[in-house]
C-alpha cells in the first residue's frame, strides 16, 4: 500500500541548484556574480543562501521538486510507504561520487545518520521523528518514523547526500550533482560540468561563481561583461529595464510573504494582546502603498501567509481591507490608552518595510518606533518573546505550508517539535486540532481541507498579518534566459542560451 500522494506542491531550497531534465550541452562558461560569499562545501551545517545556491548542483538529495512543484526522483528512482510509520526508498542504480565511488544505500544511511546527530546540523530537527534508518541491501533505505510521517518527503529534499566517511575523510566536496569543485575560495568558486553525469552532459562546461557583495559593483560586472548572472541588481537598474537591452531583468515568484506579528502576552501592559487592537493595525495598512514604495512595485499584495503556488494556499480569500476611518473606530473601542505606542522590531535587511508601516498605522492611533536589530539579536529576541511588534519574511522552502504553521501558530511543544517559531505566544486549541491532524494525513486532499481552514482562523485572530509576495530579482547578459521555478535561487542548468 502507498500512501505517499504522488503529486504535491512542495520545494526545497537546498535543491535549486538541481537540475529536474538534464537538457543538450551548449558548452562555454558561466559567471555567476553574488551578494554573498559561499561559506562551506559541508551541505550539513550551513544554511545561507549563497552557499545552498552553489552546493545544490555539486550534492543531490533523493528527490526534488521539478519547476511545476511536483515531487520527482533523484538519488531514489522511487519510493513508497509499506505502513503509515515506514518510508522505503528504492536507490538509483550506475550513480557515481565525483571521486569515482559507486553510490550505494551506506551513503544514504551514514548521511541521514549525520544530519540526525551533528551538533552543528540544521536539519537535525526535521529528521527527528526518525527512529531508525536501516540499508535493505546496495541498492534500498528504510526509514522508521516514530509518528505517521506524510511530510517526511519533503524534508528529505533538503538533505543532500555525501559518500560515507566523506568528513572524517575530509576530502572536500565529493556529491553525484551535474557540476564538481575545482577549486574553492571565499570570493571565488570554480565548477567543472561532469563528462559522464547519470542524467546526461551538463549544460555548461565550467561555471565560475564570484562574491561582489555591492548592487553597484555587480552591475559594473555585468555591464563590463565580467559577469553573466547576477542576483540581487540595484533597484536603479530594475526601474529602467527595457526589452533588448544589453542587460535585461528576470524576476521569480518568491516562496516567502512579508508579515507583520504581535506578541499576544503581557496582559494590559502589552496593547497588542489586545484583538481589537490588531484590528486596527491591519485595517490602517495599505499593501499596494507598501508594494510600492518598499519594492518599486516589484511584488503583490497578500491575501494570506502563503503565497500562490505554495500548498495551503486558498485561492478565494480576499485582500485585506484598507480602512483608515474603521482603523480608529476599532482603536477607539478597543479601551487601551491612546496613542499607542510600542517599537517595531526588524533585521537590517526590513528596515525599509518597517518605516513603511510605521508611517501608515500612525494616523489610526498606533506609534510605532522602528528599530533595527542585527540578525542574531532580532532572532533571539523573537524566540524569546521580547518583541511585541515585529516585521520579518515567512519563507516556505518546501514549498508546503503544513509544516510552517505547524511552527508558527500551534501552540507551543518543544518536545513534539510545534510550535518552535510561535514567537507570538498564539494558543488556540481547535487550531491546534487542525494542524495535528494535518500533520498526520497522508491524503493530500484531506490535508489541503485542514490547512485552508487553519488559513482562515488564523487570519480570524489578526496574529499575523500578510503584507505582500516579494518577487526574486536577478539580472542576465543579453542571449540568456532564465527557467527557473518558484523556489529562489540559481540553478546553472536553468540559465539557457536564447
Amino acid at each position: 500500500m502507498n500512501l505517499h500522494a504522488r503529486r504535491a506542491a512542495f520545494c526545497a531550497v537546498v535543491a535549486i541548484g538541481y537540475l529536474v531534465a538534464c537538457a543538450r550541452n551548449q558548452g562555454g562558461v558561466l559567471r555567476v556574480a553574488l551578494r554573498d560569499s559561499v561559506a562551506s562545501l559541508d551541505p550539513h551545517i550551513v544554511d545561507d543562501r549563497s552557499t545552498f545556491y552553489l552546493l545544490g548542483n555539486v550534492y543531490e538529495p533523493l528527490a526534488v521538486h521539478d519547476p511545476a512543484g511536483s515531487i520527482v526522483p533523484a538519488l531514489a528512482a522511487a519510493w513508497s510507504n509499506p505502513d503509515e510509520r515506514t518510508w522505503r526508498f528504492d536507490l538509483r542504480r550506475g550513480v557515481t561520487f565525483h571521486d569515482g565511488r559507486a553510490f550505494t544505500a551506506r551513503d544514504v544511511r551514514y548521511t541521514l545518520e549525520r544530519v540526525r546527530s551533528h551538533p552543528q546540523s540544521w536539519l537535525r530537527e526535521d529528521l527527528a521523528g526518525v527512529v531508525s534508518v536501516g540499508a535493505a541491501g546496495d541498492h534500498a533505505i528504510e526509514l522508521r518514523t516514530r509518528d505517521p510521517s506524510p511530510l517526511l518527503l519533503q524534508s528529505l529534499t533538503r538533505v543532500l547526500i555525501v559518500p560515507e566517511g566523506w568528513a572524517e575523510a575530509a576530502t572536500g566536496a565529493n556529491g553525484t550533482g551535474p557540476y564538481r569543485v575545482e577549486s574553492w575560495r571565499n570570493e571565488l568558486t570554480r565548477l567543472r560540468g561532469l563528462a559522464r553525469h547519470w542524467r546526461g552532459l551538463p549544460r555548461w562546461t565550467a561555471v565560475e561563481v564570484r562574491t561582489v557583495a555591492t548592487a553597484g559593483a555587480r552591475l559594473e560586472a555585468i555591464s563590463r561583461g565580467e559577469a553573466d548572472f547576477i542576483d540581487s541588481p540595484p533597484p536603479s537598474l530594475v526601474a529602467s529595464s527595457r526589452p533588448g537591452a544589453a542587460v535585461h531583468i528576470i524576476e521569480a515568484s518568491a516562496a516567502q510573504v512579508a508579515i507583520m506579528g504581535f506578541r499576544l502576552g503581557g496582559g494590559a501592559q502589552n496593547p497588542f494582546a489586545n484583538t481589537r487592537v490588531r484590528e486596527a493595525v491591519a485595517l490602517a495598512i495599505d499593501q499596494q502603498a507598501l508594494v510600492r514604495l518598499v519594492l518599486a512595485g516589484r511584488g503583490e499584495p497578500a491575501s494570506q501567509l502563503a503565497p500562490p503556488g505554495i500548498f495551503g494556499y486558498v485561492p478565494d480569500l480576499p485582500l485585506p481591507r484598507h480602512d483608515p476611518g474603521a482603523a480608529r473606530a476599532a482603536l477607539q473601542t478597543s479601551r487601551v490608552r491612546l496613542p499607542v505606542r510600542a517599537e517595531l522590531l526588524c533585521s537590517p535587511g526590513g528596515q525599509s518595510l518597517a518605516e513603511a508601516v510605521a508611517a501608515q498605522v500612525r494616523a489610526s492611533g498606533v506609534h510605532l518606533a522602528p528599530r533595527v536589530l542585527a540578525w542574531e539579536e532580532f532572532d533571539r529576541r523573537l524566540n524569546v518573546r521580547q518583541a511585541d511588534a515585529f516585521v520579518f519574511h515567512l519563507t516556505y522552502p518546501e514549498l508546503d505550508s503544513t509544516n510552517v504553521f505547524v511552527s508558527s501558530f500551534h501552540t507551543s511543544q518543544p518536545e513534539a517539535r510545534r510550535g518552535t517559531m510561535n514567537f507570538s505566544g498564539h494558543s488556540d486549541p481547535a487550531l491546534d486540532a487542525l494542524l495535528e491532524r494535518a500533520e498526520a494525513e497522508f491524503d493530500s486532499q484531506a490535508r489541503y481541507a485542514l490547512i485552508a481552514q487553519a488559513t482562515r482562523r488564523v487570519l480570524a485572530s489578526w496574529v499575523w498579518l500578510p503584507l505582500y509576495v516579494q518577487r526574486d530579482t536577478y539580472a542576465a547578459r543579453a542571449g540568456l534566459r532564465w527557467e527557473g521555478g518558484l523556489a529562489p535561487g540559481i540553478a546553472f542548468e536553468r540559465v539557457v542560451r536564447e
